[in-house]
């Protein structure tokens, strides 16, 4: 049995920590209000992600450190890089592998279907800060182990204003017609239980 600290108790964090748990590991969530999912296994702890000192304190003797928090939109140019910053500390910090829920944002707009192999060149504000958020993996893995979990839109039962719920439902829901999520290119959806599974997978 192993102890993983998560970051974050939205659908994606609280489907890692469920999936984790039932796997028989040792779970830790870590939210500044302190809420996160009811289960056996599962430990939910009041603090600042972005608190690097008290991060590293909560994350010793972690296999895996996850980050799966998610600032308001609107705060991401300011919030994403302390918090991201402060993650990546303490898995060095701690020797805990990092795990990183990102999108496709930092892609910037494409004209052929996305790989990992494609560049991160988003020249927005927001494009850029999850293309910020990913570029320590590379170089963290020479110190921490790393790995990314990237996702296009989630959909999942407790978030309806998310811009897939909108313009799948439109006008039933919203009091606007339904769009095909603005997109020239086929894109797939991401299941939130499907990505904690993802995250939460042994290799």
């Amino acid at each position: 049995m192993s102890m993983h600290v998560i970051a974050g108790s939205g659908p994606v964090g609280s489907a890692v920590a469920v999936c984790l748990a039932r796997q028989g590991e040792r779970v830790r969530v870590i939210t500044r209000s302190g809420t996160g999912p009811a289960a056996d296994g599962i430990e939910t702890i009041a603090a600042d992600a972005a608190d690097t000192g008290r991060l590293t304190d909560l994350a010793k003797g972690a296999a895996a450190l996850y980050n799966c928090a998610s600032p308001p939109y609107h705060r991401w140019p300011q919030d994403w890089p302390p918090l991201a910053a402060s993650l990546l500390s303490a898995a060095e910090r701690t020797g805990a592998v990092l795990v990183t829920m990102s999108n496709l944002c930092g892609y910037g707009p494409v004209s052929h279907p996305v790989t990992e192999h494609d560049p991160q060149a988003a020249t927005g504000s927001k494009g850029r800060t999850p293309r910020g958020r990913c570029a320590p993996l590379a170089w963290s893995s020479r110190t921490c182990g790393s790995s990314g979990e990237v996702g296009y839109q989630f959909t999942q039962p407790f978030v309806v204003d998310s811009a897939a719920c909108q313009d799948a439902f439109g006008q039933d829901a919203f009091g606007a017609a339904p769009t095909p999520m603005g997109q020239a290119l086929p894109a797939t959806l991401t299941w939130w239980r499907d990505q904690g599974r993802a995250a939460a997978r042994k290799e």
